[in-house]
């Protein structure tokens, strides 16, 4: 037999942790989706909004548009988070840098913020998210390297043959240089669909 005072901490358990709740996806991109000036920014805003149907839906954006999302964007997400792009000749320098990195190439590297990155691994530490959709393969640089959900990938899949073909088109040294990167690009792109 439970008493009044454990009858009453029962149901305030109940209230605080809900029964049935929605799975949560965290959506990364590049650039602020409701835009809707390129096909990929198309792509995500329609991605969005078809998951919240679903899911609950924390969008992360590597850009801040300076502008909000429209009213019925906003309503489909969770929350919105926006982080202001790296610029100037530090975010070129920080570039070259990271591109350095074994798992970075130049075309991945400096397009992520750290405050992104820290971000989405404390989000992904605080919350069990079904998955991380990312939209473009820079922003892989923000998915946590423990206790990651599945990825999902959702982007042309073959950029490395793009930047092949790209680098069979210029003459030496550049063609060398862009050859080597097409390479780790490779090396990124299968690693995300594994």
């Amino acid at each position: 037999m439970c008493d009044a005072f454990e009858v009453q901490t029962i149901i305030t358990s109940i209230r605080e942790k809900p029964i049935l709740t929605r799975r949560r996806i965290l959506f990364l991109c590049l650039y602020a989706p409701w835009r809707l000036n390129g096909g990929a920014l198309i792509r995500n805003y329609w991605m969005v909004r078809g998951l919240a149907r679903d899911f609950d839906v924390d969008v992360v954006i590597a850009e801040d548009p300076g502008e909000a999302a429209p009213p019925e964007f906003a309503r489909d997400c969770a929350s919105i988070t926006t982080f202001a792009a790296p610029s100037g000749i530090g975010a070129r320098i920080g570039r070259a840098s990271e591109s350095l990195l074994p798992r970075e190439s130049y075309f991945t590297a400096g397009q992520t913020p750290g405050a992104l990155r820290r971000h989405v691994a404390a989000a992904v530490a605080r919350t069990r998210y079904a998955a991380i959709h990312i939209d473009d393969l820079p922003i892989q640089a923000a998915i946590p390297a423990r206790d990651c959900p599945p990825v999902v990938y959702a982007s042309h899949n073959c950029e490395y043959a793009l930047f092949h073909r790209r680098a069979e088109l210029e003459r030496p040294p550049l063609r060398q240089f862009l050859l080597f990167d097409a390479e780790r690009v490779r090396r990124i792109e299968t690693a995300l669909a594994r």
